[in-house]
């Protein structure tokens, strides 16, 4: 049966999380490519280039298992910042803790990380974490958004088919509404995992850029107390659905 365009939409990108393993030649040579990235260079994926699963962060914080460590995604904008040499783009980076038993960081080529799920490839690439040809990670659950939980936090199933550790991270970047429409660069905000023996937080910190183009004078304004903005909580959806209401992108 054909996948709808609806369902892939809301299913995170297989190929997505694997490294090119095809030969680049021309002026392609030096660059870092997903394997969708490579194979479907000239016309777009169906599936989500955004989602991921939070389980990719935990693995780059603690590659040895320890159970204390944090891990920041640092999501902003910039010119030449994410890879692009023509021109100014919003992207991440990804900061791992120091001491974390990696190896020195592999040279992997030039990297566009435009979208979280990209740059994480590239800090597990750097890192050893996956090579080139690795199998696909396999998770016990579909990677698809289940609906009821993404969208209304209102799964019942005991024994929902779908991964809910799943974030999509297009949430994430649309929390930075205010940010400067000229061409300076700025961070936007950081999402922090940290992990304290075994007990995960969260945090996004919407830093001051994110809010340069709001006015004092709208209602909006007088409700966000401080600038810097942080919110914390063990899971991240909470975080992002939280930050939705305060911004006003969401009002339930």
């Amino acid at each position: 049966m054909p996948i709808s365009d609806e369902y892939a939409a809301r299913t995170a990108c297989r190929d997505h999380t694997l490294i090119n393993t095809q030969p680049l030649r021309g002026s392609l040579r030096g660059q870092f490519y997903s394997q969708c990235q490579k194979a479907r260079m000239n016309y777009g994926c169906k599936y989500s280039h955004t989602i991921f699963n939070v389980n990719r962060v935990h693995k780059l914080g603690s590659p040895d298992g320890r159970t204390s460590y944090v891990v920041g995604l640092d999501y902003g904008y910039g010119f030449e910042r994410y890879g692009g040499y023509e021109g100014w783009y919003s992207g991440w980076d990804v900061r791992i803790p120091d001491g974390a038993g990696y190896p020195p960081s592999k040279n992997i080529g030039h990297a566009r990380v435009y979208d979280l799920p990209k740059a994480l490839l590239v800090k597990e690439a750097r890192t050893g974490l996956r090579s080139a040809g690795d199998a696909l990670t396999q998770y016990a659950k579909v990677q698809s958004l289940c609906q009821a939980h993404h969208e209304l936090n209102a799964c019942q199933r005991p024994e929902c088919k779908f991964d809910h550790d799943l974030v999509d991270s297009a949430r994430i970047e649309k929390l930075a509404r205010w940010a400067p429409g000229n061409t300076n660069d700025y961070d936007a905000l950081t999402v922090e995992c940290r992990v304290v023996e075994g007990r995960t937080t969260w945090k996004i910190t919407l830093k001051e850029a994110v809010f340069a183009r709001l006015k004092a004078t709208e209602p909006i304004a007088r409700r966000i107390p401080s600038r810097p903005y942080s919110y914390e909580s063990a899971e991240l959806l909470d975080v992002v659905r939280h930050m939705e209401q305060v911004v006003g992108l969401a009002t339930t």
